[in-house]
């Protein structure tokens, strides 16, 4: 009689379990499906012709990738990419870009994901150079040159009504950022 009183408990239990899995799975956020398209600004306009959707016909990036399942969108930006040995000397991925860029993906019904790289060109675990404005910055100066910058760009965004879903505060910082601090 006790075993058959254990195995009816034990039972009850996995329902419960299945139960709850079940709650939890109907209650699931859906998958992230994303891709960092901060290359487009430099490469999508210049081109001719332009993005084509699966009909062939000319469509914007960001409304081609949300009508594919995508649903957030990682966009980089740099301190000052325009600054010599920037990023870019059009100040692709600088906050005005960004901003731009931003609103194409959220009028496309996504979000995007904003990468501070907290440098004015790429930063890897081989290279986290910080921006050349900040080249006499050390310590507590520096310190507040990166919070302030932080929260000028995303404060900029609010106000533009395109805030990141997801903010991501460096990139590939293995060992440390703005360097050589």
């Amino acid at each position: 009689m006790g075993k058959h009183i254990f195995q009816h408990q034990l039972l009850s239990l996995g329902v419960l379990l299945l139960a709850l899995q079940l709650s939890a799975c109907r209650d699931a956020r859906p998958f992230i499906i994303g891709a960092d398209i901060s290359f487009q600004e430099q490469t999508g306009n210049r081109r001719s012709p332009g993005y084509l959707n699966a009909e062939g016909e000319e469509q914007d990036i960001c409304e081609i990738m949300a009508a594919n399942g995508f649903n957030m969108i990682r966009l980089r930006i740099f301190v000052d990419p325009a600054a010599p040995g920037g990023y870019s000397r059009d100040g692709a991925c600088g906050l005005e870009a960004t901003t731009a860029m931003a609103r194409r993906i959220k009028d496309a019904g996504m979000q995007f994901a904003l990468d501070f790289h907290y440098s004015d060109t790429w930063a890897d675990p081989d290279k986290q150079y910080k921006p050349s404005s900040w080249d006499s910055l050390t310590g507590p100066d520096l310190e507040n040159a990166l919070y302030e910058y932080t929260r000028n760009v995303l404060s900029a965004l609010q106000a533009a009504d395109v805030a990141p879903a997801v903010v991501q505060i460096g990139n590939e910082i293995n060992h440390g950022m703005v360097w050589p601090e």
